[in-house]
């Protein structure tokens, strides 16, 4: 049975499971028949995507990657592929169709989310929230810090859900402490390549 969770799909309901005949495009089978119920194409999920948030973002629309690429990337995020779009659907070692869940932040949330914080905080910070958005565990806290500066916050998810086109959904809360407290609470989903989108 394939990682449905892994693969950015609903989970199955009861006496259900779902059948991947390539990595991408999967069927959602009833066990008792063996009937195909629901069908889970990969264009057809980059179209529910676009459809419903506008866009799909990749690494280019990081604001992380437009401005910090070619700083010092203290906390290992390009080296360890948390920038979702720099690897996409690249494969682990246990499963040829595993989607590796990467985090990109861009737009409106990527200022929102950056505007005090130096390359330095947002390689830290960027590490909280894969942490948090792929740790499965609501209500749970993921703290960074710049130790050259003091910065420092706090990622929480406070909830998980699924939109109604079936993408993987969290709310959010980071807190953050620069010169001052400022808070920002959110929504990221899991664009159809893994990569976790900071919505808002």
């Amino acid at each position: 049975m394939p990682d449905w969770r892994g693969r950015n799909l609903p989970p199955p309901p009861r006496g259900y499971r779902w059948y991947c005949s390539t990595p991408r495009n999967c069927f959602l089978v009833r066990k008792s028949t063996g009937i195909v119920v629901r069908t889970r194409w990969n264009d057809e999920r980059e179209e529910y995507w676009r459809r419903r948030y506008a866009q799909r973002y990749s690494y280019q629309d990081d604001i992380y990657w437009r401005e910090c690429r070619s700083r010092p990337d203290p906390a290992g995020i390009l080296i360890g592929g948390l920038i979702g779009g720099l690897i996409g659907s690249a494969a682990d070692h246990h499963d040829a169709g595993a989607i590796f869940a990467g985090v990109i932040i861009g737009g409106i949330a990527g200022a929102a989310l950056s505007s005090e914080l130096d390359c330095d905080d947002r390689s830290y910070a960027y590490r909280a929230f894969y942490a948090g958005l792929n740790g499965w565990q609501a209500g749970s806290i993921h703290e960074w810090r710049n130790p050259h500066n003091g910065h420092h916050g706090q990622f929480r998810v406070r909830s998980y859900y699924y939109d109604p086109d079936g993408f993987h959904c969290a709310r959010y809360r980071h807190t953050v402490w620069t010169a001052n407290r400022r808070q920002f609470d959110g929504r990221a989903c899991r664009q159809p390549d893994g990569a976790w989108n900071f919505i808002n």
